[in-house]
């Protein structure tokens, strides 16, 4: 089972970035372009992830 919650992050400068680093445990972390997600050149979980994120439904 997989919880996934809609956030926004607070400082919107953020979402131009092309990595973050996970403060938990420094981990970098990027955001993959949607058409990558498309195409499927980058995997998403859990399963039915892109669908939601392409379409939002």
């Amino acid at each position: 089972m997989a919880l996934l919650f809609d956030a926004t992050l607070r400082d919107a400068a953020l979402y131009a970035r092309d990595d973050l680093v996970v403060l938990d445990t420094a981990e970098p972390v990027l955001w993959p372009p949607l058409t990558d997600v498309r195409e499927e050149r980058a995997v998403l979980y859990p399963d039915g992830l892109a669908e939601l994120l392409v379409t939002g439904a």
